[in-house]
Parts: structure tokens; sequence; C-alpha cells
């Protein structure tokens, strides 16, 4: 079921991307990720957006933009490192 919290959600969605403890699953990893970012756990909103940024999609892109600036704002350091790395060149376009 359902993880109850959203820093439960993210554990459950790093042993399923790595296969520790559990068979390796993508997709149960994909989907605590986003559990765990729709309950406000900032590491949640930055593996659900990595994992969005793996698949490449630019729908995908633009949810990955918005979890990664909810978890910045929380204060999550990784999340500001990759927001930084993929603005960048976006900033470069710019006169």
């Amino acid at each position: 079921g359902p993880a109850r919290t959203g820093a439960a959600a993210y554990m459950l969605s790093v042993l399923y991307d790595s296969g520790k403890g559990v068979k390796e699953n993508a997709r149960k990893a994909m989907q605590y990720a986003k559990e765990s970012a729709l309950k406000g756990y900032p590491g949640g909103h930055y593996l659900y957006a990595a994992k969005l940024l793996e698949n490449g999609n630019p729908v995908d892109s633009v949810t990955a933009k918005q979890s990664l600036n909810i978890a910045a704002g929380k204060g999550h350091p990784e999340a500001t490192n990759l927001l930084y790395r993929i603005m960048q060149p976006a900033a470069r376009l710019r006169p």
C-alpha cells in the first residue's frame, strides 16, 4: 500500500531504484518518488524530478523543474544544484 509519510515514500523509492532489500523496479521507484513529492517531502521532489529528467520528455522536464523549485525552496542542496545545471543552457540563450 501507500507509504504513510513523504520520507517513507522517498526511502521506498530509493530502495526500489537501487534494488537494495527489494527487487529493482523502476516503475515502483517512480511511483514512490511521486508519492513522496506529493506529500511535500523535499527529497521526494528532488528524486521525482531527477527520474522525470531521465525520461528526456519535454513535458516531464517542465514538471521536473517545478518539483526542483519546490525542493530548492525547502533548502534541498542537490535540487538547487540540479536546477542550476539544467537552467544554464536557457540562461545562455538570453541576450
